[in-house]
C-alpha cells in the first residue's frame, strides 16, 4: 500500500506541474445540478435514452435517403475480379498494392481471376521491419527510455500497418508470387499472437542492445548481435508463416480453359516475366489541407527498410488529386488509395457517404471541423488502403467512385463499395497514379527540395496505420 501511495504522489507531482490545481478546476455540485436541470427540461432526452440504450447510435442516425437511393451503377468500371480479404490483419495497404498489379496479370492472360500471395511479401515486411527497428535501437542507444522516439518504437515494434512504398520496395527487392504458391494461413488471417510475440522478442532484444552499449561495446560489435536476433526473428516467421519459396513452377487456365506450360520461375523473374509492372512510375500525392499545396513532402523515418529513403508525397488540393484519379481510371488503370473509413461508413451495404449518419442532429450538437482541422486533432487520419475500380460521371463531373475493398466478399457488392463523392473531398488522403496521367508541372516537383515532417505529424499515422 505504502508503495501505491508513492506512485500515486509521483504520478500526481508530474502531472500537478501539466496542468492547474485547486477548487476552480473541479467538476462543482453546482455543476451538477446544473446539468441535471437541463436533462429534466428536455423533453426529447427520455425519448432519445430509451431509443439509445436499446440501439446503436449508427443504427438510430443511418441516412435513409441515401441507402434508398445508391446504386452500384458506373460510366466507368474496370474488370472485377474476386474481392480478397486481409482477414483480422493490418495489411490492407499489402493486399490494395498486389490487387492493383494483379489486374493486368489477368487482363493479359485472359485469366478470369488472379490473386497474388500477400503473405509472400508479408513475411519479407516483418523481417525487414524487424532489422529497422534494432537498428533504430543501436543508432539511439544513447536516448533515454523515455525520449519519444524510442518509446513510440517500444510501443509496437513490428506493426502489420504499412503503406504504398512499403510495398513497392518490398516488392523489388523480393519479387512476387502467385498465391496458390505461398497461400494464406491461421496466422496470416489473424496476426495477433504472433505479432505478440515478435514484439516480445524485439523489446528483449532492445534491451539486450542498450545493455551491450551500456558496458562499453561498439557499433561493429552490436551490429553483428543484431544479425544473430534477426536469426531468431527469421525463425519465429518461418514457424508461423511458412519459408518463402526461392523457386516455382507455375501454370495457370484461362477462360478458354486452355492450361499454359509447367515453367519454373524465381520470385524476381515471375515479377519480370509475368506481372510486367514498373512501380517506379507510380507518383505519390495526398490532399493535406494543412499544408501549402503544390509541394513535395517528405515523412521522417517513412519507410520500413533501412536500406532505403524515406518516401515523398506531392500535396495537392483536392480537384487536382480527383481529376488525377479520374485520368487514371479513364484510362483503365486502378490506383492506390488511403482513406479514413472509420468516417460516414456502412460496411454491409458498402456505402461512403458525407452524412450518412447524422449524428449532430440526433445529440442535438454539432462536429463543426473542416478536414484541416480534423486531421490536426486527431479526429481524420489515413487508417485504410484500398482500390479505385470506376468512377460514375455525370455533366463531366464525378458523382460516385466504385472501390475495390480487401474486407473479403460478404461486404458491399460482393466486396466492393461505392464511395460518393462528396466523401471522397472530406475522407481520402492519398492516391498513387502512374506518371502518365501527371502533368509536368506537377512532375516537376518531384525535383524539388521536400519539407521534411515529423514522423509524429497527424498524417504520420500512415506510416504504420494504414492497415
Amino acid at each position: 500500500m505504502k508503495k501505491i501511495c508513492v506512485l500515486l504522489l509521483a504520478i500526481g507531482l508530474v502531472f500537478g506541474s501539466l496542468v492547474l490545481v485547486g477548487d476552480e478546476t473541479g467538476i462543482t455540485e453546482d455543476m451538477l445540478k446544473s446539468y441535471s436541470e437541463q436533462v429534466k427540461n428536455d423533453k426529447t432526452i427520455k425519448m432519445k435514452t430509451n431509443a439509445l440504450t436499446n440501439n446503436t447510435i449508427k443504427e438510430l442516425t443511418l441516412n435513409w435517403d441515401i441507402v434508398n437511393s445508391f446504386d452500384f451503377q458506373f460510366t466507368k468500371k474496370l474488370d472485377m475480379y474476386t474481392v480478397t480479404a486481409q482477414e483480422q490483419t493490418g495489411r490492407c495497404w499489402l493486399f490494395a498494392a498486389l490487387n492493383v498489379m494483379r489486374r493486368d496479370v489477368a487482363k493479359r492472360l485472359k485469366m478470369s481471376n488472379f490473386e497474388l500471395s500477400q503473405t509472400y511479401n508479408y513475411f519479407y515486411d516483418k523481417l525487414e521491419k524487424s532489422n529497422m527497428f534494432l537498428e533504430y535501437i543501436i543508432a539511439n542507444a544513447d536516448k533515454k527510455l523515455t525520449d519519444r522516439a524510442i518509446s513510440d518504437y517500444l510501443e509496437n515494434p513490428s506493426a502489420d500497418g504499412g503503406w504504398w512504398n512499403y510495398a513497392v520496395e518490398l516488392i523489388k527487392k523480393y519479387g512476387v508470387v502467385p498465391k496458390s504458391v505461398m497461400r494464406e494461413n491461421v496466422n496470416s488471417e489473424n496476426s495477433g499472437q504472433m505479432c505478440m510475440i515478435l514484439d516480445k522478442l524485439l523489446r528483449r532484444d532492445a534491451f539486450e542492445l542498450r545493455k551491450k552499449h551500456s558496458e562499453g561495446a561498439k557499433v561493429k560489435s552490436l551490429r553483428e548481435e543484431k544479425i544473430k536476433m534477426l536469426e531468431d526473428i527469421y525463425k519465429v516467421l518461418v514457424m508461423h508463416l511458412g519459408e518463402p519459396p526461392q523457386k516455382f513452377n507455375f501454370r495457370y487456365e484461362d477462360k478458354d480453359q486452355k492450361l499454359s506450360d509447367l515453367k519454373e520461375y524465381s520470385p524476381q523473374s515471375f515479377l519480370k516475366e509475368i506481372v510486367l509492372v514498373n512501380l517506379d512510375d507510380y507518383v505519390v500525392f495526398m490532399n493535406d489541407p494543412r499544408y501549402p499545396f503544390g509541394k513535395l513532402y517528405r515523412f521522417e523515418l517513412g519507410r520500413d527498410m533501412m536500406d532505403k529513403e524515406d518516401f515523398t508525397l506531392i500535396n495537392v488540393d483536392i480537384k487536382t488529386l480527383k481529376s488525377l484519379t479520374m485520368k487514371s481510371l479513364l484510362g483503365d488503370d486502378p490506383v492506390w488509395f488511403a482513406a479514413d473509413v472509420g468516417q460516414q461508413s456502412e460496411r454491409k451495404k458498402g456505402i461512403l457517404a458525407d452524412h450518412l449518419y447524422e449524428f449532430g442532429k440526433f445529440l442535438n450538437t454539432c462536429f463543426c471541423m473542416d478536414k484541416a482541422t480534423r486531421i490536426d486533432y486527431h479526429d481524420e487520419n489515413p487508417n485504410h488502403a484500398m482500390v479505385f475500380a470506376g468512377v460514375d460521371i455525370q455533366n463531366d463531373k464525378p458523382v460516385k467512385w466504385l472501390v475495390e475493398n480487401s474486407w473479403g466478399t460478404q461486404n458491399g457488392k460482393d466486396g466492393y463499395f461505392v464511395m460518393y463523392d462528396n466523401w471522397f473531398d472530406e475522407f481520402v488522403l492519398c492516391s498513387i497514379v502512374n506518371k502518365k496521367y501527371v502533368s509536368p508541372d506537377l512532375m516537376d516537383i518531384l525535383k524539388t527540395k521536400p519539407v521534411i515532417l515529423s514522423p509524429w505529424d497527424a498524417m504520420a499515422k500512415l506510416l504504420k496505420n494504414v492497415n
